[in-house]
């Protein structure tokens, strides 16, 4: 595959955007033209060197007849995908504020596994988190294993119908009794009670860590869902499971992915800002 802005080319032709596409708000936009589609596409663009973010397909496409005249083609088999080319750094990873604002909660993941690599600087993100006195009472749970993330949504739904939580098993029935809505990566952050200020500690890390995972070009959504196995009467098992140091509890967790549809940021309130001069 090759990328340009502007203009795509795709098994030897060339396919040009129309105008609209290479002016205003869609100026930054490049196109990946690819026979692959779904979670392959995904993580083709993925290790395209720069990171897919916000996909949307393309329904048509312009192309340039015999007699040189611009016309629409419908759809076909292949995908032709939009990427907003945000600013990055040296290192290739999205700029800080363009993380903040570009952010959303995923609750719909595609299966694409997630890059040694990005788990890795995931890693080195939740180390990087500060906590308080420097403390560092945390203990942060990678969880990429299919059988792990089974029983644990097991006993999510198994605690939640003992509990009698109807609402929440609804909305699980719903997407089909996702509790990680299909992640193939859950961090689970485990803290020491014995400190005062650790709940805070565990919020500045599971930010972080969403933060870090938007510059990687993932998704995530923070949880706490998860709370309901390391509450119920079988809370020791899981957290063995997990392996919490003796004493730990869960804080927080985040699921990790490929988001499967767009999912918008929140509108701000600037309602909420209360400002002293």
């Amino acid at each position: 595959q090759k990328v340009y802005i502007g203009n795509t080319v795709c098994n030897d032709r060339l396919y040009r955007l129309p105008e609209s596409y290479r002016s205003g708000a869609w100026r930054d936009y490049g196109v990946l033209c690819s026979e692959m589609e779904g979670a392959a596409l995904y993580t083709a663009a993925a290790q395209f060197g720069k990171r897919a973010l916000m996909l949307v397909s393309i329904l048509s496409h312009l192309e340039v007849d015999a007699a040189g005249k611009e016309c629409i083609r419908p759809w076909t088999t292949r995908c032709f995908w939009h990427w907003r080319r945000w600013p990055r750094t040296a290192g290739g990873t999205m700029e800080v504020f363009e993380a903040l604002r570009t952010r959303a909660s995923v609750r719909d993941f595609l299966p694409a596994p997630i890059p040694a690599e990005a788990l890795e600087k995931l890693k080195e993100a939740a180390l990087c988190a500060p906590t308080s006195l420097n403390l560092q009472q945390q203990r942060f749970c990678f969880i990429t294993a299919p059988d792990i993330l089974r029983t644990l949504t097991e006993g999510v739904i198994r605690v939640s119908e003992e509990r009698g939580e109807t609402d929440y098993l609804e909305r699980l029935a719903q997407r089909d009794g996702k509790v990680f809505f299909g992640a193939p990566l859950v961090i689970v952050i485990a803290v020491n009670p014995e400190n005062n200020y650790i709940d805070v500690d565990a919020g500045i890390a599971v930010q972080s860590l969403a933060l870090a995972a938007k510059a990687l070009g993932l998704d995530s959504v923070i949880m706490a869902a998860p709370d309901r196995v390391f509450t119920g009467p079988r809370a020791q098992e899981y957290e063995r499971l997990l392996g919490f140091p003796a004493g730990y509890r869960f804080a927080i967790a985040l699921a990790v992915g490929y988001a499967a549809r767009e999912f918008r940021p929140h509108e701000h309130k600037r309602e909420n800002m209360i400002e002293l001069c």
